[in-house]
């Protein structure tokens, strides 16, 4: 049996503490910051008098877990100046959070985190807050479950490297008292329900335990608690309990390596067999076979899976999302494209942005409520598309099927904004998207001998000057009502001439000088102009003989409400010549107006995304790009793209060399997917 003990730490611990703080310190950073730097840092923080000075402040309190007669680990919380985005008058710092490597995963740490909970209600504090490396996913997970939300980041400077904490908080509550994880009674101070901390605690039978349920029973029993109806508080549920996330965890994980692994590129013939993997870790969670479809297309397929509603004249939500990826050459990349990596908090992947993170979090939300035993009042649909990044045949045939639906919530559309220092900026909801076109160029000529060259019929000279053209020309300004609402709240936040220019345009969209600063910008000018923009070349026959033909792809986005037509004639006199040909490639573009946003689903976007960061502006959207949800837009599904993820403008890579995602976003994708359905489906 382990013996576990929570107390408070006196100064004869001072020695063992130093020793076990630097240990825990190096474990956790040595592999990522120089020797000089974690030298500098050990003797700056750590030491036998600092720790015996920490413990007599009155400011500070040292928690230390006893595990079998020595510590495990220890917690510091600190009463210092609070960063103003915490706000809060009565706030408390975890200043440390530490458990000894060989202690790890024997749930330690949520008792630790109990306790000093229970200790800052006693301070009478209303809030707890904390920073933790930007690169600790584990970490930053962890206080997650434990209901800390992030709120800000600051510069935590180790040696003479700077580098970002996160600054999460969590609230006690506004009259100081506690409520633990683990039941459901309500102490006030200085009693608690973390069991092992306070000697007067009603619960204090717990103090000594072995982890195991068998013993804690045995403990209640002869504590008397069955006689004092305490234990009728205790008692689990006959119904199924809630996971958290971090029990989802590690089959996410498993189930992401696996879905990266596999070649979902146009070609491979892969998605059918993704399809099915996913199938069968729906139906082992306890979905019945005939509430999962697998529709063939062609090489790929398309997957959909429905959880039934107790309210059969609802309309379902569909929650969509695609199992194909771009293709990804392993000799370009610095890694496997096809094995997840995990290195300085980032995943590193085809797929890990862009989607198969995404379809991972999904299906695991679906396996996990299905275990917990919700019963929605209205269904979901699970419509998983198989060609998305190529001719979305699959996508058609998805909204042709599944067009009578209250609306669509699309997990590759939309998401969250940080800013450099990882400070949540705005979450966009995507409620529009630009149309997306494939037009040919071609040039023909009768060729000849390359030893007798004529250029003024040459058709690859002929078409290097069209592409030229279009190259230096810009269509006009565009916007619309979602576009300002976008450019207003991005505005608000941001700082630097580009955001100058943003704020501008928000005023005023004739402005001229802030359109063309913005349309200098790759990742904004799609939202206030169409583009198109040349992406394949081909031409000629043979290396000794004149072209016979010359061809280029042009790829258009163009804005809601411009016709493909429009858009083709307007080259056509960009290029002026006759010799070049423009034809509208198959499949033939899809236009669809911007969905009508609802109070009541913006109000429940809202709400789940300020569960992880209270405040931040939540903003209807448009894509500069196409998604699944042209197709269910245009079979009159209104859709909307709700992306969980938060991520740097033009840090995912996605669809290039190296793609990645913050390794913080799968636990919040979880989070977040399972509150929203939640909230929706009730």
């Amino acid at each position: 049996m382990i013996e576990t003990y929570i107390r408070s730490a006196t100064a004869a611990d001072a020695a063992v503490l130093a020793a076990l703080a630097e240990r825990t310190f190096r474990d956790t950073f040595a592999a990522v910051n120089t020797a000089e730097n974690m030298a500098a840092h050990a003797v700056a923080s750590y030491g036998a008098d600092k720790q015996r000075a920490e413990i007599e402040s009155e400011r500070i309190r040292t928690l230390l877990v006893e595990c079998d007669g020595g510590i495990a680990g220890y917690a510091q919380l600190r009463i210092a100046s609070t960063p103003e985005c915490v706000k809060a008058d009565r706030a408390v710092e975890l200043w440390r959070f530490y458990i000894d490597r060989d202690w790890i995963g024997r749930g330690l740490a949520q008792r630790l985190m109990d306790a000093a909970l229970a200790e800052a209600a006693a301070l009478d504090a209303h809030m707890l807050w904390l920073g933790v490396w930007e690169h600790n996913p584990r970490a930053i997970a962890f206080y997650r479950k434990c209901g800390f939300v992030q709120v800000g980041a600051h510069v935590f400077r180790l040696g003479d490297d700077a580098q970002t904490d996160l600054i999460m908080r969590r609230m006690i509550s506004e009259t100081g008292n506690f409520k633990s994880r683990d039941c459901n009674v309500l102490c006030p101070p200085p009693f608690c329900c973390a069991r092992e901390f306070h000697n007067d605690c009603p619960l204090r039978y717990a103090a000594r335990t072995s982890g195991n349920s068998g013993e804690t029973m045995n403990t209640l029993l002869r504590a008397g608690l069955l006689a004092s109806g305490l234990l009728s508080v205790l008692a689990l549920p006959s119904i199924s309990l809630a996971e958290t996330t971090a029990q989802a965890m590690p089959e996410t994980m498993d189930m992401l390596r696996h879905a990266i692994a596999m070649q979902t590129v146009q070609g491979k013939g892969q998605v059918p067999e993704f399809a099915q993997y996913l199938a069968g870790k729906l139906q082992s969670a306890g979905f019945a076979k005939s509430d999962i479809t697998i529709i063939p297309v062609g090489e790929t397929a398309a997957l959909t899976v429905r959880y039934p509603g107790s309210d059969k004249s609802l309309k379902p939500i569909l929650i969509s999302g695609h199992m194909d990826v771009v293709a990804a050459n392993p000799a370009d990349w610095t890694r496997d494209p096809f094995t997840l990596v995990e290195e300085n908090g980032y995943l590193y992947g085809r797929g890990v942005a862009d989607m198969k993170t995404g379809v991972v979090a999904l299906v695991e939300t679906f396996m996990r409520l299905k275990r917990e035993g919700f019963a929605p009042k209205r269904e979901l649909v699970l419509v998983f598309s198989g060609d998305e990044e190529t001719g979305m045949i699959s996508t058609r045939e998805l909204a042709k099927r599944h067009h009578d639906a209250e609306f669509l919530l699309n997990a590759d559309g939309g998401g969250g904004i940080y800013d450099t220092n990882l400070k949540p900026v705005t979450f966009e909801i995507q409620a529009a998207e630009k149309t997306y076109a494939d037009l040919l160029l071609t040039v023909t000529s009768a060729g000849g001998h390359s030893s007798e060259p004529d250029p003024p019929k040459n058709a690859i000279y002929h078409l290097a000057r069209a592409l030229e053209r279009i190259a230096a020309y810009q269509f006009p300004v565009q916007h619309n009502d979602i576009t300002l609402a976008s450019f207003k709240a991005l505005g608000a936040h941001e700082t630097g001439p580009l955001a100058t220019a943003i704020r501008a345009f928000a005023a005023n969209p004739d402005d001229a000088k802030a359109a063309a600063a913005i349309s200098a910008d790759p990742a904004y000018v799609g939202q206030i102009r169409t583009t198109c923009v040349a992406t394949m070349l081909d031409g000629g026959h043979a290396r000794n003989a004149l072209p016979q033909r010359a061809d280029a792809n042009i790829n258009c986005r163009i804005f809601p409400g411009t016709p493909v037509a429009a858009i083709k004639d307007a080259l056509e006199k960009v290029i002026a010549d006759p010799t070049v040909s423009i034809t509208v490639r198959e499949p033939l573009p899809v236009g669809s107006a911007a969905s009508p946003l609802r109070a009541d689903l913006m109000g429940a976007i809202a709400e789940t995304i300020h569960e992880r960061f209270p405040g931040v502006e939540v903003v209807p959207g448009m894509a500069a790009y196409a998604t699944d949800s042209v197709h269910f837009r245009a079979a009159g599904v209104p859709s909307f793209g709700v992306a969980p993820e938060f991520t740097k403008p033009n840090d995912t890579f996605a669809h290039g060399l190296n793609e990645k995602l913050p390794a913080t976003e799968v636990p919040a994708a979880l989070d977040y997917w399972h509150s929203l359905l939640t909230r929706l489906a009730k």
